[in-house]
């Protein structure tokens, strides 16, 4: 931990990073944070940022409840594209010094965790990000972001005419996640108007849970400059294709080898509950069952 403390330390130093974001999931997936300056690193590792569970809801906290204490993962390290000087840790919740049992990241670790020491497994996803750009109408409702009115086609998916005004916006998400090291590969217009998808390299669980989470929020601050929204609520058109995310999972033993484990009847409880810690880090709303 030292090593890489201090590594992480002259890291910050070298791309002049001068804010952290804390940030975990609550249990609908959406991200939360606080932003620290960098100078209270060494308090945000050994004790974490407090958050008071009861104001976030479905923590099994009250008002008089200890904060929730988010210690950083040193390993998530990611720096904001968007706004240089500022990067963020992903935290795991700890409350009054002990793992706290309703942290979806924690219960992530701890079934990926299982599966490695007691059958050598290991889990890596691969996802397809599907999200809209939209605008707001001055009733409130909301319809496809289409500045230059031609993404009307009834089946748009792959149209270069719908791909082409999105260039900006995809070419700038493709960049930062490249930046990043991702391994970005392809961005294409998806099936409904104002849907589109990039796609990268996929990773271990955990990674993969961050960096989609880390890939909503950058989604959120770039489409603004397109004049549009990002969102991936799963439908938010009734007469559309919705989004799914597409996840794909690969079960691996210590050498890499895939292991081609059957998914349906006598599918493994360990595999099962690592499929439901990683959803749980990722799902959205009640209309993630009413997505096609």
């Amino acid at each position: 931990m030292s090593s890489l403390r201090e590594s992480v330390q002259s890291r910050l130093k070298e791309e002049k990073v001068n804010f952290l974001l804390v940030q975990f999931v609550d249990l609908s997936g959406t991200a939360k944070v606080k932003m620290c300056p960098v100078e209270a690193l060494d308090t945000l590792i050994d004790e974490g940022a407090g958050f008071a569970g009861a104001a976030i809801g479905g923590f099994a906290q009250g008002p008089n409840s200890p904060d929730m204490m988010a210690r950083i993962d040193l390993e998530t390290y990611t720096p904001l594209p968007w706004y240089p000087g500022m990067a963020r840790f992903v935290g795991d919740l700890y409350v009054e010094g002990k793992p706290y049992p309703h942290c979806p990241r924690l219960n992530l670790k701890r079934v990926l965790k299982e599966a490695a020491e007691k059958f050598g497994f290991f889990l890596n996803v691969g996802l397809e990000p599907e999200h809209f750009l939209v605008t707001k109408k001055p009733d409130g409702s909301i319809e496809p972001w289409d500045p230059a009115n031609i993404d009307q086609l009834p089946k748009p998916c792959y149209d270069f005419k719908g791909i082409s005004s999105a260039f900006g916006y995809l070419q700038e998400i493709v960049g930062y996640c490249n930046r990043l090291g991702w391994g970005a590969y392809q961005a294409d217009h998806e099936d409904a108007n104002g849907q589109y998808e990039v796609n990268f390299q996929y990773a271990n669980a955990l990674t993969t849970a961050d960096r989609y989470t880390f890939f909503k929020m950058m989604t959120s601050q770039v489409a603004p400059k397109y004049g549009a929204v990002a969102t991936h609520m799963a439908k938010p058109f009734a007469d559309r294709t919705g989004s799914g995310a597409h996840m794909h999972y690969h079960v691996a033993d210590r050498d890499g080898k895939n292991l081609r484990i059957a998914v349906g009847w006598g599918c493994p409880s360990w595999l099962i509950n690592s499929l439901g810690a990683f959803s749980n880090m990722l799902r959205r709303s009640a209309r993630f069952y009413r997505q096609r």
